[in-house]
């Protein structure tokens, strides 16, 4: 039975990670040692010096890159998938980026099987970006740096002073259940069962989470980042009842014994959907790296299965191929009202710029 870790933060609550940082947070046991191991030999394997050599169908998720992002509708909800997860959520009149990589390779020589959706260079002005941990395909220092240090930064608490450390200027760290503003947007940290680490010794000193955002005419947007399946969906559920679009990983699930409890399968992905009462889900992170044993294109391919079986409507499976966009339409209030204002912001660019930090720990 899981612990409960999924209530709200208690009153006095204090920012920054506990001493011995989040493993209570933790909802799974860790695999063990031989699991692991046999986990780091298939890696290895496929990604050590002589990967090149070997030959290996080179199957990724279907592309249909954009080199000019479509702008939203006034009221419209619009995501676009870039890769993994890598999304631009068009939302409220503004752009954000949730756990942006558009490196050709991770750390430990992952490489990219497909290229990003949009190219960088075709981004928008970016208003904030949403982090859900700090693993290296979710955290990619080589993306971030290249955003204006200025751009609004929402990372679960413990992890601000990575961000703070490459020169960002506007960082908001939020424990679970937590939220902050960004214009008429509400962003809120949610649950999720995984954990975090991005060195040897710093082993879940960072929380990790989801997000939840909701516009001002109460569209909700869920990011479910990292997670694998628990209670954990029905709680978010329960606390967001009109989500529009979930955005949930399908992907990395073998073998079961090493990812069971920190990354969800497709018939689990499937089932969290129904928990947390959702209109339409995003199949994600799968097709664009290769990070655990399955066949590439299983995922997607199980999913399909799953949403079958559930006897679930077709037109509320959302397959977005790579660079793929879909839309919420608008209520009729949005579209009476007009445009939403522009927000103003600079374009993105790689400079630094010579400011006092501004820190918001919530």
């Amino acid at each position: 039975m899981e612990p409960n870790v999924f209530a709200a933060p208690q009153n006095g609550f204090v920012p920054g990670a506990p001493a011995k940082g989040w493993a209570h947070r933790v909802t799974y046991p860790a695999p063990s040692l031989l699991t692991s191991l046999k986990e780091a030999a298939w890696f290895w394997g496929h990604h050590g010096p002589w990967a090149p050599l070997l030959r290996r169908p080179k199957e990724h998720a279907p592309l249909r890159p954009q080199t000019t992002l479509r702008k939203a509708r006034p009221g419209e909800v619009r995501v676009t998938w870039v890769g993994h997860a890598s999304f631009i959520l068009q939302v409220g009149g503004r752009t954000l980026l949730t756990d942006p990589v558009w490196s050709k390779s991770l750390a430990g020589g992952i490489k990219r099987l497909v290229d990003p959706g949009v190219p960088f260079e075709a981004l928008p002005a970016i208003d904030g970006v949403l982090i859900s941990h700090n693993h290296y395909d979710h955290m990619d220092k080589r993306t971030l740096l290249r955003l204006p240090r200025d751009t609004p930064m929402f990372v679960p608490v413990g992890n601000g002073g990575w961000f703070r450390r490459h020169g960002f200027l506007d960082v908001t760290e939020l424990d679970w259940w937590l939220d902050a503003a960004l214009g008429n947007l509400r962003i809120e940290l949610v649950p999720a069962h995984h954990w975090s680490r991005r060195g040897l010794l710093d082993a879940n000193h960072g929380l990790w989470g989801g997000w939840v955002v909701t516009d001002g005419n109460g569209r909700k947007v869920y990011f479910a980042g990292d997670t694998a399946y628990g209670t954990a969906f029905q709680e978010i559920g329960k606390r967001h009842r009109t989500i529009d679009v979930a955005l949930l990983p399908v992907g990395a699930y073998a073998p079961r014994e090493h990812n069971g409890g920190v990354h969800c399968d497709p018939e689990e992905a499937v089932q969290a959907f129904k928990d947390l009462g959702a209109k339409a889900m995003v199949p994600m992170h799968w097709g664009t790296f290769r990070l655990s044993p399955e066949p590439v294109l299983e995922p997607i391919e199980w999913t399909r299965r799953a949403w079958a079986e559930a006897k679930l409507p077709e037109s509320a499976l959302w397959e977005l191929p790579i660079g793929g966009s879909r839309a919420v339409p608008p209520p009729a209030r949005a579209r009476r009202e007009g445009p939403v204002p522009e927000p103003v912001r600079q374009p993105v660019a790689d400079k630094p710029l010579a400011q006092v930090p501004k820190v918001r720990v919530f």
